[in-house]
């Protein structure tokens, strides 16, 4: 059934991320080729009737919408994260949603997959339209010199705990997102008021924890960190890494999502 879930999440939010995403590509294209350097052709060129001025206009107002467009697939991948998932489960649509012979969790992670997806998606796009617009050559090359310089300063092993690093903070913040939605459902009034109140409150929370781990894990005798030792052996910040950000962010993951089911589970109220 999960995959049910993820399968109709997938096409409602495809319906709208998929335009935004050619949206941004055909500007970036347009930009590309419709550049600056067109407009000094055309001024060493001394065209009659100021068509210089009016391409140097047209340029400039296709880079505002180029970054509006930018702007506005980050803030829409946000938004609609938000909205699938306060108006699926706990607005008018859960009367619905919530009958189907589904266990909570479920839905809780086919959204939780949904956003990460789109939430990657949306800067992979992003980046790529930026590296068509401003690349006088293929990236590619360069690409893969920066991994294989990562490589050898991390090991082979940092080039999957980077990333497994940064997928694990990010499903934590949309897990967060979704606790503080959660707990702002209990409140009997003002419910978006509330939820934003509990964002900031499990933000602060979560980076006073985590600072305060981190603390106690670098002045205790076990864990003391010799900086000249990680000099000579850069890979041991692999370990680091693992132990000091990996462990607790999973834990509080864990913790978020276990609040929003429980409130799903026990204290939904639809009314």
């Amino acid at each position: 059934m999960l995959t049910r879930l993820l399968k109709h999440e997938f096409r409602a939010t495809a319906r709208i991320f998929l335009p935004f995403y050619l949206v941004l590509i055909l500007f970036a294209l347009i930009n590309r080729f419709l550049s600056f350097e067109m407009l000094s052709r055309l001024e060493s060129m001394a065209p009659p009737f100021g068509i210089a001025g009016a391409v140097g206009s047209l340029v400039l107002l296709l880079r505002l919408i180029y970054f509006i467009l930018v702007a506005g697939v980050l803030v829409a991948t946000l938004l609609v994260m938000i909205q699938r998932f306060n108006k699926n489960l706990f607005g008018d649509e859960g009367y619905l949603m919530l009958t189907l012979p589904v266990p909570l969790w479920q839905h809780i992670v086919s959204k939780l997959i949904t956003a990460t997806v789109w939430v990657i998606a949306s800067g992979l796009v992003t980046t790529g339209s930026i590296l068509l617009l401003s690349a006088k050559a293929a990236p590619w090359p360069r690409v893969w010199e920066t991994l294989f310089a990562f490589r050898d300063i991390f090991g082979s092993a940092g080039l999957f705990l980077f990333p497994g690093a940064a997928l694990l903070t990010l499903v934590s913040s949309i897990l967060m997102i979704y606790a503080a939605i959660a707990l702002g459902h209990l409140s009997p009034r003002y419910r978006l008021l509330a939820s934003l109140a509990w964002y900031a409150v499990l933000s602060f929370a979560l980076k006073a924890l985590l600072l305060g781990i981190s603390m106690a894990l670098f002045l205790s005798q076990t864990w003391s960190i010799d900086f000249a030792d990680i000099a000579a052996d850069p890979t041991r910040i692999n370990l680091i890494i693992a132990w000091f950000w990996l462990l607790p962010t999973a834990i509080l993951s864990g913790c978020f999502f276990f609040i929003t089911n429980h409130i799903l589970n026990r204290r939904l109220n639809l009314e």
